[in-house]
């Protein structure tokens, strides 16, 4: 049985010694004040859209973060802050559930900045844009040691419209294959030289009386 802590805890969340549960507030934002020594923050059920560079500075203990069923949309670092990444911080992460947001498209360089010794990641259940450029990323990640993605077999696309439905591991590489046969197509059309026009031999013309 865990009893409220009488710590300082953000104002919508009840916290229980190093667990803060803010499931289901209402929330736009990730909480300030969440202690430093929080090991697990579930933020799932609410209306979160982007997490900040800043949204949990400071939580270096964190180890299992929630944020299922939201709306979010991008976990980019701001346009103003190109440099840092809000995933940076959280170096004794082990899991990080995204199922259930707004993701069509994540960068290989966010996950990335995850340095931790071992990160589980759920990330079915988002309305995922299959192309090219996204097998590669979900490549990638799953050729990181420390990064697992435990739900990969349940990735499925949203669009475009032919991959609907289809889940990405069953694409394979063919969405990397097809983007490269059509570029070639184009570059072969564009460096093929043109045929030039034979032009028909002019008929002598003879003048009269000659």
């Amino acid at each position: 049985f865990l009893r409220p802590t009488s710590a300082p805890c953000p104002g919508p969340c009840r916290c229980y010694q190093n667990l803060v549960d803010c499931e289901h507030r209402w929330l736009l934002h990730v909480p300030a004040m969440v202690p430093h020594g929080t090991w697990l923050l579930d933020l799932s059920g609410n209306h979160l859209k982007e997490v900040h560079s800043r949204s949990f500075l400071g939580l270096w203990s964190l180890r299992i973060l929630l944020m299922s069923n939201n709306s979010l949309h991008t976990l980019h670092p701001q346009v103003e802050k190109p440099h840092l990444f809000p995933l940076t911080p959280l170096r004794k992460l082990t899991l990080l559930s995204l199922r259930g947001n707004q993701l069509t498209h994540v960068k290989f360089k966010t996950l990335l900045k995850l340095q931790t010794t071992s990160t589980h990641l759920h990330m079915s259940s988002n309305p995922w844009f299959c192309d090219c450029e996204l097998q590669r990323v979900f490549g990638k990640i799953r050729r990181v040691r420390h990064l697992h993605v435990d739900d990969y077999e349940d990735v499925v696309c949203h669009a475009p419209a032919q991959q609907t439905g289809h889940t990405l591991a069953s694409l394979d590489t063919r969405l990397c294959v097809a983007e490269t046969a059509t570029v070639l197509v184009i570059t072969i059309t564009v460096l093929l030289p043109t045929t030039p026009r034979i032009k028909a031999p002019e008929t002598p013309i003879v003048a009269e009386g000659v």
